[in-house]
C-alpha cells in the first residue's frame, strides 16, 4: 500500500494504519514484521524506545528498544502494543534520520518500525536501525533495491511487494546519494556484498532523490 492511498506522506503511517485496520477487524496486526528474514539479509520488527541510559556520552543517534508488537486497538484509535514473548530486549539501535547532526530527540515509549540488516563486519553480524525524524518531519519515500555505485552515487530501482516477492515498479533512478555515509571508508557500503539484492528506502524531497542509511558503528 502506498502512503498516497490514504493520503499521508509519512508511509510509516501508512502501514500503522493498515495495522489499525486489521486490529479493528480482528485480525493479525503483526502482518509487517513477516517481510525479510536471513535469506533476504534483513529482518522487521517493531521496537519500544526504553528508558535505559544512551549509549553514547553525549547521546548520539544511538538507542536502545525492546521489541514489541500491536495486540489491539484502544479507544480512539491508538494501537495497544505488548512485548513479544522471548523477544528482543536492551537491543541498540541507530536512528539514520538523526545520524548527520548526531542529536538524541526521540521520546521514551515511541514505537518504531526496525530494519535488522547484516553489516560489513567479519563475521557478519545484524545491527538494527530505523529512521524516525524527530517532531515528526519526513518526506515522501519508497522502498528500492540498489543495483549500482558509480561517482559517489548510488542506481537504484523501485520495487513494490506483489504476489510474494518484491517487483520492479517503475524505471531505474540514477546518481542517488546515500548522506548516511559520513565517516572516511563508508562510501559505497550499500554496493555489497557482490550479488547479494540489498533494499532501503529513498526520500524524496522537493524533487531532491537521497538514501539515508548510515552504517552502524563496529563499537
Amino acid at each position: 500500500m502506498r502512503a498516497t492511498d490514504l493520503a499521508v506522506n509519512d508511509p510509516l503511517e501508512a502501514v500503522l494504519a493498515e495495522v489499525r485496520r486489521r486490529l479493528a477487524a480482528g485480525r493479525e496486526g503483526n502482518f509487517v514484521a513477516e517481510l525479510g528474514g536471513p535469506d533476504a539479509g534483513f529482518r522487521l520488527y517493531w521496537g519500544r524506545l526504553n528508558a535505559t541510559a544512551a549509549p553514547g556520552a553525549p547521546p548520539d543517534e544511538r538507542y536502545y528498544l525492546d521489541e514489541v508488537r500491536p495486540a489491539g486497538v484502544e479507544a480512539g484509535g491508538a494501537i495497544d502494543w505488548e512485548f513479544v514473548p522471548n523477544g528482543r530486549t536492551n537491543v541498540t539501535a541507530w536512528n539514520v534520520a538523526e545520524a548527520i547532526d548526531r542529536t538524541h530527540q526521540l521520546a521514551v515509549g515511541l514505537v518504531v518500525l526496525v530494519r535488522e540488516e547484516l553489516d560489513e563486519s567479519s563475521p557478519a553480524e545484524f545491527r538494527s536501525i530505523f529512521c524516525v525524524y524527530p517532531g515528526g518531519a519526513g518526506s515522501d519515500s519508497c522502498l528500492v533495491r540498489v543495483t549500482g555505485y558509480s561517482g559517489s552515487t548510488y542506481t537504484v530501482q523501485p520495487v513494490a511487494w506483489s504476489g510474494g516477492a518484491w517487483a520492479n515498479d517503475g524505471d531505474a533512478v540514477s546518481g542517488v546519494p546515500n548522506i548516511g555515509e559520513i565517516q572516511t571508508g563508508e562510501q559505497g557500503y550499500l554496493a555489497g556484498p557482490s550479488g547479494a539484492n540489498v533494499y532501503v528506502r529513498m526520500y524524496n524531497d522537493g524533487g531532491e532523490k537521497y538514501l539515508v542509511v548510515h552504517p552502524p558503528r563496529m563499537t
